[in-house]
């Protein structure tokens, strides 16, 4: 017995053939194919709920476009920077760092999680899994953080090459995830990288690297990014109050608390009170952390108000209690 999806409007009302000849929207697959590609069409199939009636318009097929387009830039810009690299003249062990540990623990992840839905016909777990990768993980946090390093580090430096090792991890698994939902992007990417061979079609799913099972790396990225989001809503409050228009004019004072957030505190360990300190290149735990602006400006050297520490924050709750101009007066 055949399964039947019924495809509604936006309002949720059925779609027949009659109707949409008396609307003049067409619900033949024929002109959404012509109109957008088979790629997109397949997108669009994967995406929906097909257990449930499926909404099919115009607006719907607009709106997959603008996720295809991020997939397919993401591989686009992958194979950009991969430009030179040759797999084969790889070190056996490179030299990688935190983000690259990270990145490719998190490929470990979602390479597990789609093999997982592929098995049970669960396409839209898929997409949602590469397109969450793809946005929030490679284009806002990686590619963007990996900017100076591929720009600006020599050809040969060890960090560029491990950093191009770990892309080249990323491109071809995205690619074969890819290649069921997205036929002919994934195939073309797949030729136009110079190090590939065959067809991806050709070629067997990406298996999760066991090495970079999510560990330390991921615990120690989430660190970061907890502080990152803590010093970035200081920030945009300041700009939104006018008094800096940009992030990079921000030069912020930052104070860690003696143990991670969460972490069970030690008797006698509580957060030493706050004091003014200069730009050292390290600092313990529990002390300012001044982070200077992009102008290499020294952070301001004394707080900017006075509360009791406990105030208006949990234990153990990191800190932002100074941000100002780089070049100017604390706010």
């Amino acid at each position: 017995m055949k399964n039947a999806v019924f495809v509604v409007d936006k309002n949720g009302n059925k779609h027949s053939k009659s109707e949409a000849e008396k609307s003049g929207k067409p619900i033949d697959a024929a002109h959404y194919y012509n109109k957008y590609g088979a790629d997109i069409i397949r997108l669009w199939v994967s995406s929906v709920d097909w257990e449930s009636s499926v909404p099919f318009s115009e607006e719907i097929f607009k709106q997959v476009a603008e996720p295809y387009r991020r997939l397919r830039n993401t591989l686009r810009i992958l194979l950009g920077n991969l430009d030179g690299f040759q797999p084969q003249s790889a070190p056996a062990e490179p030299a990688y760092t935190l983000l690259d540990r990270w990145i490719l623990e998190r490929l470990n992840a979602v390479t597990t999680e789609c093999l997982k839905a592929y098995e049970t016909y669960e396409f839209r777990k898929v997409f949602n899994a590469l397109n969450q990768f793809c946005t929030t993980d490679l284009s806002a946090v990686y590619i963007d953080a990996l900017k100076d390093r591929m720009y600006c580090d020599a050809a040969d430096s060890p960090r560029r090459i491990a950093s191009q090792a770990a892309m080249y991890q990323v491109f071809v698994s995205l690619a074969k995830l890819l290649a069921p939902i997205l036929a002919y992007t994934a195939d073309e990417a797949w030729e136009h990288a110079g190090f590939c061979d065959k067809s991806i079609h050709e070629r067997d799913f990406p298996q999760a690297d066991a090495a970079f099972a999510p560990g330390d790396a991921t615990e120690k990225a989430n660190r970061l990014f907890a502080i990152k989001s803590v010093i970035q809503t200081a920030i945009e409050a300041r700009i939104q109050a006018k008094e800096f228009t940009r992030n990079n004019e921000a030069a912020v004072t930052l104070t860690l608390p003696v143990s991670p957030v969460g972490a069970p505190r030690r008797p006698g360990s509580e957060m030493p009170a706050r004091r003014s300190t200069r730009a050292p290149s390290s600092a313990p735990a529990g002390r300012q952390w001044p982070l200077s602006g992009s102008q290499g400006r020294p952070p301001y050297s004394r707080p900017t108000h006075r509360r009791p520490a406990s105030a208006h924050r949990p234990r153990g709750a990191l800190l932002v209690h100074g941000v100002r101009r780089a070049d100017g007066e604390t706010r």
